[in-house]
């Protein structure tokens, strides 16, 4: 019965695969008979998709080859999306630079087609290579609006993704609790529409927070569980990361045996890729297992392999690590004379790495020190743009005021000029008016009549007062 599974499983891989490389290369013979620019950017950026895990150059020299043609050509979405490609192609070179760069292209022509949803997946790999390069909160702040986005759009598989990349940033950050949260977080997800691949990421993820706390049975489980999925998917780079940690984290000591084969197949994944620097570094940890248990023939032909691949990496401290491994691996082994050679070239090494470290340290120095004063810089900028904006809006509210001042000082002497203007005539108006009212009147029979009476009554008063002066003297 089991057998029959196997044998079932294997013809549909056989066939799955069958039929992806035949949709490439139809897509390969498309893309060279093709002379529309707009079609040759969908089929690039189909091949791009289709060979980036597992064929990377493959892919590049497509994509590369549609994008340095594009010249004055429209900024189209689909030369956008071969730009992103690119950038994550650059990201698993660890060349986080150029991953900025070309995600960064491709983002300016998304907003330009105002394509909300194109421009997520460049600004998460900006994000990440932001992360890479030690800018944590930056990269956070990105994923956090990220995230918030996909939750109004209810993508669940991205949602989980995102939640790991916060997860993996927390990490970055030495905090675990969060990182844990998180991660279980899109596992949560997961169960209603599971990503093997993203699994496997998640799962790598667990297994790195729980070596870094000291749980290496959890971590390893963790590992192993990720390293399965991962397999499915087929991302090599996914691959080797995965299967990079778990080798470190097997005691070499304890489960040689384990540890060996582990490395070994991490060989293989390496090569596929031509990872020199990962080659260097695999060798340097079989040369360290064989050491240990004195088999100096092995020991020192894992060396080798590994001054080859350095030679090819050129990484300065890997080559200390290398000489000082060489020269105790040849002590032990009894070539005592070839050891104390390298010792010496391991000392002149040493002298060129602290020379190194003090030219960093110095450059560090340099660039937080014009770091601080660009920051005062601004500051003083910021505070200067303050106070310009306050002496503008004081400057506004003085002469909104003196404009009102003068509104009302030139409406109020207009309105006594009016009125001394006009009162001269109201008053002659009025006059003329009482004038012709007393004419009237005498013609006027009630009017006499009220006159009358009111001078009889004001004699009868007179009479009156005079009658008493009379009589005063009278007595």
């Amino acid at each position: 019965m089991k057998k029959s599974k196997f044998l079932v499983t294997t013809v549909i891989i056989v066939l799955s695969s069958l039929f992806t490389h035949g949709n490439v290369d139809s897509l390969k013979i498309a893309f060279k008979t093709e002379t529309n620019f707009e079609k040759r950017l969908e089929i690039a950026y189909d091949i791009g998709k289709a060979n980036l895990n597992k064929n990377p150059d493959t892919a590049a020299r497509y994509l590369f080859a549609v994008v340095n043609n594009s010249g004055e050509k429209p900024q189209t979405v689909n030369l956008a999306k071969c730009l992103n490609v690119i950038g994550i192609y650059y990201f698993y070179k660890s060349q986080f630079d150029s991953t900025i760069y070309y995600s960064s292209k491709a983002l300016d022509i998304f907003m330009l087609n105002k394509d909300t949803a194109g421009s997520i997946p460049p600004r998460k790999n900006i994000a990440l290579a932001r992360r890479s390069q030690g800018e944590y909160n930056l990269a956070l702040n990105e994923f956090f609006e990220i995230l918030e986005f996909y939750k109004i759009q209810q993508d669940i598989t991205k949602i989980a993704a995102t939640l790991n990349d916060i997860g993996n940033t927390y990490s970055y950050l030495n905090d675990n609790t969060e990182a844990l949260r998180y991660q279980y977080e899109a596992l949560h997800y997961l169960e209603s529409e599971p990503d093997t691949r993203l699994e496997g990421n998640i799962c790598n993820s667990l297994g790195y927070i729980f070596a870094r706390e000291g749980h290496t049975d959890s971590a390893i489980a963790y590992y192993e569980r990720s390293l399965a999925l991962k397999q499915k998917s087929g991302n090599i780079y996914s691959i080797i990361n995965t299967r990079n940690n778990l080798c470190t984290l097997i005691d070499y000591k304890k489960h040689p045996e384990e540890c060996e084969a582990c490395l070994l197949d991490l060989l293989v994944d390496q090569r596929k890729v031509g990872d020199n620097k990962g080659l260097a570094r695999t060798f340097l940890n079989l040369s360290v297992q064989y050491s240990y248990f004195n088999d100096c023939e092995k020991a020192l032909r894992q060396l080798d392999s590994t001054r080859y691949y350095l030679d090819l990496a050129d990484d300065i401290f890997l080559k200390q690590k290398y000489f000082d491994l060489y020269a105790k691996t040849l002590h032990e082994c009894g070539e005592t004379e070839f050891a104390y050679q390298i010792k010496d070239s391991l000392l002149t090494l040493n002298d060129s790495i602290y020379a190194l470290e003090k030219r960093q340290e110095l450059l560090e120095l340099d660039t937080k020190y014009q770091t601080r004063q660009k920051n005062e810089n601004i500051k003083m900028l910021e505070t200067e743009n303050a106070n310009t904006k306050l002496k503008v809006q004081n400057q506004r509210l003085q002469i909104l005021f003196l404009i009102l001042l003068l509104i009302s000082i030139t409406g109020g002497g207009l309105f006594l000029f009016l009125y001394h203007k006009a009162a001269p005539e109201e008053r002659a108006r009025n006059c003329a008016d009482k004038n012709e009212r007393d004419r009237k009147g005498s013609h006027c029979p009630g009017y006499a009549r009220r006159n009358w009476l009111r001078f009889n009554k004001d004699f009868a008063d007179g009479r009156k007062d005079n009658a008493g002066k009379f009589s005063e003297k009278r007595f």
